[in-house]
């Protein structure tokens, strides 16, 4: 843990824009249909396998717009099979959301100089609390 503080203290630029292409390829550029999120996919990939050969192979279901996140240790299992269409669609707005929250506060300029406390501003700017009605 120490050394991320120490990471955190002198490349926070870095550390923010990290997060945030993290956030805007999981909202715009990842193929849900296609893909599924893999642990063990190595750099060949780019962190996913194809949902095909999840089906093919483990039975997973194709052809829908669902979150397949494989499962790091049993392969077979989507740990996310419970995600899916109004779902997922929340999540990728959350994403996008945290993108743009990221980008336009934090990215300002040059890149070079941080707009934001990386500890406790940018939780605070990511993490809102807002009222959830139960019906």
């Amino acid at each position: 843990m120490e050394h991320l503080e120490i990471i955190v203290l002198i490349f926070p630029a870095v550390l923010v824009f990290l997060l945030a292409e993290f956030f805007r390829y999981y909202a715009y550029e990842f193929d849900y249909k296609r893909h599924v999120i893999s642990l063990h996919s190595g750099g060949r990939s780019r962190g996913f396998v194809e949902k095909e050969m999840k089906g093919e192979f483990d039975g997973w279901k194709l052809g829908s717009e669902s979150l397949g996140i494989e499962d790091p240790f049993e392969r077979f299992y989507n740990v996310a099979h419970v995600v899916t269409g109004t779902k997922l669609r929340r999540i990728r707005k959350e994403f996008a959301l945290a993108f743009t929250k990221i980008s336009s506060r934090c990215l300002m300029g040059n890149g070079d100089d941080l707009q934001i406390d990386i500890k406790e501003d940018l939780l605070n700017l990511l993490c809102e609390f807002k009222t959830v009605e139960v019906e």
